[in-house]
């Protein structure tokens, strides 16, 4: 069993270290939004993918990316992160640094946040 988790880990790293990412959006904040559109799997009305965010500057750990690999629900518009990598450089370079996913839950995203113009641009991609 610890094999196995070993090797998911490894594959999960590995796919978004090497994923091919397409600009999104910039923030308010200056930091750019990517998804992998390759990564896109639909399973039971789902749709998982890949997204990344490169931040403008590092976050209170010393990062400057992070990205995530997330289980859309387009009829309710809402967002689950099943994990999360958090690097040294940007566009998921560097150390990888941690894996924070705490308690992770369903998230409806505010009207016109970052969270939503994500959602929205994957939904529309899918159709």
């Amino acid at each position: 069993m610890k094999k196995l988790l070993v090797l998911l880990f490894s594959i999960l790293i590995s796919s978004s270290s090497y994923a091919e990412w397409k600009y999104v959006t910039t923030g308010t904040s200056g930091n750019d939004y990517y998804i992998d559109y390759q990564s896109i799997k639909k399973n039971n009305g789902y749709y998982y993918y890949y997204a990344l965010t490169d931040l403008l500057e590092p976050d209170k750990d010393g990062d400057l990316s992070y990205s995530a690999y997330r289980k859309v629900d387009c009829k309710v518009f809402r967002t689950f992160s099943l994990s999360e990598f958090y690097y040294s450089k940007n566009m998921g370079k560097g150390k990888l640094t941690n894996n924070p996913n705490k308690n992770p839950e369903w998230r409806y995203p505010a009207p016109g946040s970052m969270t939503q113009r994500m959602i929205s641009e994957l939904c529309d991609y899918v159709k």
